[in-house]
């Protein structure tokens, strides 16, 4: 529909480059309840950004030379945020905060393909849920 020229040509490859996210749009980092497991991941699509300031962070923490400051940093990136008792409202607040800054693109007619359709997609099931999650945060 968008490139009617197109309709007719085989496809040959697909691609698709979905970033993995959190529903807060924060990364994981940090320890399991597991021997020498530690996360790092998550960042939608900072992970590049932050390569360098992770490697550090859990590098120091797998030697035993993590810092104060940043055994704080890493708590507030810690798994456990999905988990905790009571956690269920600070993360949904958290998500919704997230959302407001990182949301979908809009297109600026109604018709076209929007940048953000499966980078967006977390943990929904299609764009569709993710779209009606956007919305009904953005009304809350």
């Amino acid at each position: 529909q968008l490139v009617p020229a197109l309709a007719d040509l085989p496809v040959e490859e697909t691609w698709v480059g979905l970033r993995p996210t959190t529903p807060d749009k924060g990364p994981i980092l940090g320890q399991t309840p597991w021997d020498n497991l530690f996360l790092a991941g998550g960042y939608w699509r900072n992970g590049v950004l932050l390569a360098p300031k992770t490697g550090q962070l859990v590098g120091d923490l797998i030697t035993g030379n993590l810092g104060e400051d940043d055994a704080t940093l890493l708590g507030a990136f810690s798994w456990d945020r999905f988990t905790a008792p009571g956690g269920g409202d600070k993360l949904a607040a958290d998500a919704r905060y997230a959302a407001s800054m990182h949301p979908v693109h809009r297109r600026s007619s109604g018709m076209g393909v929007s940048a953000a359709v499966g980078t967006e997609l977390g943990f929904y099931s299609g764009a569709g849920d993710a779209r009606d999650e956007r919305a009904k945060d953005r009304s809350s």
